[in-house]
């Protein structure tokens, strides 16, 4: 996994964590 993916993936998570949860984990984007 390179830097700019695993960058995204905690974006994603930190963005589920203020709003309703993604239906799709952030870990298997």
């Amino acid at each position: 996994m390179d830097i700019s993916r695993a960058n995204l993936i905690e974006l994603v998570k930190k963005v589920n964590r203020n709003k309703v949860p993604n239906p799709m984990p952030a870990e298997e984007i």
